[in-house]
Formats: C-alpha cells, structure tokens, sequence
C-alpha cells in the first residue's frame, strides 16, 4: 500500500513537538546502519537524518562505485552535514579504495558514527578494519571547511580546493541564509575537482497544504508560505523563502504557537528551484539533474519518490571538466548577484515589514503585493 506522507509529517516534526521516529532517542542506541524505516531526529532537534534519498541516492551511490574504476590519484568524496552518518557508511560499504570524509556541525550527532568504526576496527574481518581507514570525521561548520585545519592535514597541507572527486550535501541548505548559501556554493565549486559533481538535496519552495487542516504548526506552515508565495511575485527578491519565525510575530496567533517550539525561533530558508539554478550559472557549474520528491509510506517505511512540485528538491551539478586553476571568490563574481545575497536577509525582512497585513484572524498574513509578472531570477 503506497501513501503519501504530509509534508507536516517530517517537516513540521523537525520544529515542533510531533513525532515522525518516536522521541529523540541517546546516540548510544542509534546505528547508523540502522535507519531504515523512518527518518531520525538529530540531536538538537532540528535537523532530521533521512533513512532514504530514493533515486538521488541511487545516483549518487552509483558515483561513488564508478570512482573505484579511476586509475589516477586518491579518489575522494566529502558529505557535509552527515547528522548520523547513515549515508556515509552506505558509500563506505559501497567502495574499497576510495576515501570518504564526513562532516558534521554536531559532535554529538557523530557519536554514533565514531562508536560503529571503533567496532569495525575490532572486528576480526579484515575488510571491515580495511574499511575504517578509509574514513574521516571532520566535526565543525561545513562553511569553515577552507580554513579548517584537520581537513589541510588529511589533505598533505595542500588545501581542500580541486581535491574531491564528489560531494553530498542533503538537508542542510535550507538553515542558510543567502551569504551563507552562497559560501556554501563558493566552496563547493573549489573543492571538486574538474570533472567532479556535487549532490544537493534540499527543501524545496514549493508545497502542497490540506485546506482542512487547521492545527497550529498546519496554519504556521500556511502562514509561511503564503509569505513565500508573495514574495515570489517580486522579481527582486532572490531568496523568497528566506523567513525568521521573529518576523512572523505581528499575527498574536503566530506568536502563541511559536513559542511551542522547542528549540526558540528560528531561520528557514525555502529555496526555489529557480535560485538554485540562477547560483549554480553564476558560479559555473554544469547541471546534470533537477529533480522534485516526495515522502511516501510504503508498508510502514517512508520512502522518497520523484513528484512534480513535491517538498524536497535534488540537483546534481558538475564543475566543467576543463576548468582551470582560477578560485571563486567573491570578489570575482558578478557583485550585483553577490549583493543580492549578501542582502538576501534585510531584504525579506524589509518586504514581510511593508508588503505583508498581520490580520489577527485567519489566514493571519495577507499580501499587500500584487503579481508583478513572472520574471526570471536572472532576469
């Protein structure tokens, strides 16, 4: 039996207090290897550990076993944000050679990592201990990477840039803001290697919301993305799913169910497929794939599965082959796109200000705009 999972089930669960894996559990009793059916809260409660990609990770596990037919140098592939390392250990048991390097902002989210390569290293199988060396765990802000020295170590002091063949990055760009997505982007365009792809997997602006649903965090999502909606009419506005819950504190009903977070108020930022693909030109990649998902149920497990215009978005970008040695940087790019950006949060916060009505019934927001066409981002 095939049912479709509400987007309030795993999206809602992260920044509230209904359950999508029962309670957050201790990382003692969490393996990686283990998160099968549904996905898992991270340990500050949210951020999720997803127990599948569906076909992007498919794709990108294909990557990772095309690497062990290179006959040239160390082949390398980096996740960033790997929350408990399920995806990490998947492509470590799907490789022999290659090297994997794990980061995560958490150290507490990799301690379950940490406690499954101690058992590996002393397992009595040789492949298994073989395999623990192939791996390394970075602890740290993914954003810091350049100027980390554990990771200038692993690499011989050479530096991060031109030295990974892929790089996974799944559900964590939507906590960034626009300066931080663009770093974000920046160093992952030098760190590949020409020829190398990067894999991005992320919340989506798009969304689907029962009309009849009028529970709490239900209205606080349709509040939002009634936001989103209208700033999406502004061609100006980059980032039209950039929202911090403070700004939504006008409506007193918003404000009453936002302080039932448990974790304060907090930024999300929702990128549109259109952004995504305007950051990518701008810094030179070749896209490979765009895609949209969806969660679905399937015999008690949830499963992402390909949808038009589903919650989650994939994109598989690849740094041109016969790239040079030239680094992005920003002063380098085009300053009117690193501008928009670097302003990308005053500028959603100037626009909720003096284009949105907080009525104090529902729908509590309502849009001042009007459609001003539908211009391209790029445009």
């Amino acid at each position: 039996m095939l049912k479709k999972i509400l987007y309030t089930f795993i999206i809602i669960s992260a920044t509230f207090s209904c359950d999508v894996s029962a309670s957050l559990r201790s990382t003692k009793s969490i393996d990686p290897e283990e998160i099968k059916h549904r996905p898992l809260k991270t340990q500050n409660g949210k951020g999720m550990n997803f127990n599948n990609l569906g076909a992007f990770e498919k794709d990108f596990i294909r990557e990772c076993r095309g690497l062990e037919l290179a006959d040239e140098g160390v082949q390398r592939i980096l996740i960033k944000g790997a929350a408990y390392g399920r995806l990490a250990m998947r492509a470590l048991r799907e490789t022999y050679l290659t090297h994997i390097v794990v980061n995560e902002l958490s150290t507490k989210n990799l301690e379950p990592l940490v406690s499954k390569l101690f058992s590996m290293s002393r397992s009595k199988n040789i492949t298994e201990k073989a395999a623990v060396d192939r791996m390394s765990l970075l602890p740290g802000d993914c954003l810091e990477l350049p100027s980390n020295p554990q990771l200038s170590a692993l690499l011989n002091d050479t530096g991060p840039d031109n030295s990974f063949d892929l790089i996974m990055c799944a559900n964590v760009l939507h906590f960034f803001d626009g300066e931080q997505v663009l770093k974000f982007f920046i160093n992952t365009f030098n760190f590949l290697k020409p020829g190398g792809k990067a894999y991005i997997f992320t919340d989506s602006s798009t969304r689907t919301i029962p009309a009849n649903n009028f529970s709490p965090p239900v209205i606080y999502m349709k509040a939002t993305f009634a936001i989103i909606e209208a700033a999406k009419k502004d061609p100006s506005i980059l980032f039209p799913g950039l929202i911090h819950d403070k700004w939504l504190q006008k409506s007193p009903f918003l404000k009453e169910i936002l302080k039932r977070k448990p974790n304060g108020l907090g930024l999300a930022n929702y990128i549109p497929e259109q952004t995504l693909q305007f950051i990518s030109d701008q810094l030179g990649f070749e896209t490979i794939s765009k895609t949209y998902y969806s969660a679905f149920l399937v015999d008690g497990s949830a499963i992402i599965k390909e949808e038009d215009g589903g919650p989650h978005y994939g994109l598989i970008l690849r740094k041109p082959a016969d790239y040079g040695d030239t680094k992005v940087t920003m002063e380098n790019l085009d300053p009117t796109f690193v501008a928009q950006c670097l302003g990308a949060q005053e500028k959603m916060k100037r626009f909720i200000e003096t284009e949105i009505d907080f009525p104090a019934k529902y729908p509590f927001v309502k849009a001042k705009i009007k459609d001003k066409g539908k211009e391209k981002v790029k445009e």
